[in-house]
């Protein structure tokens, strides 16, 4: 799992610099608005991550962090 978004840019580009945030409280939710915006701004964005309180997944090309680790963003 590669977490280099933790990494600052020094230059702000069009693309590598766009993450795409999306924080989730209970078990059950939907993504179709990070799924609709990732797809629409593919071409700027980084990464999509969910903010969510279970553990530290990657599924279908998108980053679930638990909250917890809010602060590394």
């Amino acid at each position: 799992m590669e977490l280099d978004f933790l990494i600052p840019k020094n230059n702000i580009t069009s693309r590598h610099n766009i993450n795409f945030i999306e924080v989730k409280s209970g078990e059950r939710y939907t993504l179709s608005s990070l799924k609709k915006a990732s797809k629409k701004y593919s071409e700027q964005m980084n990464k999509a991550i969910v903010l969510h309180p279970d553990n530290l997944i990657e599924k279908e090309g998108i980053l679930y962090l638990p909250l917890y680790m809010t602060g590394l963003l």
